[in-house]
């Protein structure tokens, strides 16, 4: 959240990694599967939710994964760290290494590619809206999103069938056997204040005072859970349960206010909901297998003016590879092209930064 090692503002605490796979439990107990352990069991899962009529209709009418048109929310990034690829950048004896320069990286678009290849996910993901991925999860098209775990309530309460059973994973061991997941900056942006509307000091001392407040456990709980007995039910072991009937007053009066929450305390676990409760478990568990980006904390001054320009290279030619319009030495030219763009200026720039840091 710093600029040039400076902040300028109060960053928005968020977690880590909130990423994972949702997944058709009822689906994998109709074709009596297991739940997947592992990439190769993933694809596999995939595969028989194409094939094997996992919604016993006895029509060719699923798929297995549904995705969308983002390389970082979407499925990518996430199968790609369970690949093992690292988050952003690699750094080793202090050298950095953009993760699409790794065999990790080309490792994930080939699975990416093999999967649509044989119509185990939606091949028109990269022109697929989020909106649209998840109808295709929720109207009992698709058996598999990988994305933010939190989604799995969603999808669940948006289902066309109501009988819908619905898993999450975080642990997927890549091909040596380790469990990974990238990892995040851990915060949303930043409240910043600027001199052309806060005036004075005392007006900027008078706004960290709220925003101090609102750290508090009372205040925070207030805008973050709602009234006690209106919008949730605190009950023993610091733990609470919403009605549906709360719900909606809950999503028009309070969850507005999260925006303003800087901190992220949680006071209270729901337990009301089991599918959410396994969210804050295994969101948790994700800090545990984290992958940090080195680079996260470092600074480069072509990568600020320039670096979405120079990613948009590299976000095309892996659409197109999965896509199968290059080949992997027609990927190669284009990480060649980055290279010689600016790309390794940055490369430059944060290995001096790195430097500096130590």
């Amino acid at each position: 959240a710093s600029i040039d090692g400076k902040l300028y503002g109060i960053y928005r605490e968020r977690p880590l990694s909130r990423q994972g796979i949702v997944i058709r439990k009822d689906w994998l107990e109709n074709l009596n599967l297991d739940t997947p352990k592992t990439l190769d069991d993933l694809y596999e899962v995939a595969k028989a939710f194409t094939e094997k009529d996992p919604n016993q209709n006895g029509k060719a009418d699923t798929i297995g994964f549904t995705d969308r048109n983002d390389l970082i929310y979407g499925a990518f990034k996430t199968l790609g760290s369970y690949e093992g690829m690292p988050t952003d950048w690699k750094e080793e004896n202090g050298k950095f290494t953009p993760d699409f320069m790794t065999d990790e990286y080309m490792n994930t678009m080939n699975y990416m590619k093999k999967l649509r290849d044989n119509g185990y996910i939606n091949k028109d993901f990269p022109v697929t809206s989020k909106t649209q991925q998840q109808e295709l999860f929720s109207q009992g098209k698709a058996g598999i999103y990988v994305g933010n775990m939190v989604d799995a309530v969603n999808l669940r309460d948006d289902a066309t069938d109501k009988n819908m059973k619905v898993d999450i994973l975080n642990r997927i061991k890549g091909p040596d056997g380790k469990e990974r997941v990238w990892a995040s900056g851990g915060h949303n942006g930043i409240f910043a204040f600027p001199k052309t509307s806060v005036k004075s000091e005392a007006e900027l001392k008078r706004i960290l005072a709220f925003f101090d407040r609102i750290a508090e456990e009372d205040v925070y709980g207030l805008m973050t859970y709602g009234i006690d007995g209106e919008h949730y039910k605190k009950e023993e072991g610091n733990t609470f349960v919403r009605e549906e009937s709360q719900v909606k007053s809950w999503q028009t009066d309070v969850q507005p206010l999260v925006s303003l929450v800087g901190i992220d305390k949680r006071y209270l676990k729901n337990k009301g909901d089991a599918v959410r409760t396994k969210y804050e478990e295994l969101e948790e568990d994700n800090q545990k297998i984290i992958v940090a980006n080195p680079a996260e904390s470092l600074y480069s001054e072509t990568a600020s003016e320039r670096g979405n320009e120079l990613k948009k290279i590299i976000d095309d030619a892996t659409y197109k590879f999965i896509l199968g319009d290059i080949s992997e030495d027609q990927f190669k030219k284009d990480v060649e092209k980055w290279k010689s763009n600016g790309g390794n200026k940055i490369i430059e720039e944060y290995e001096a930064s790195f430097k500096k840091s130590k």
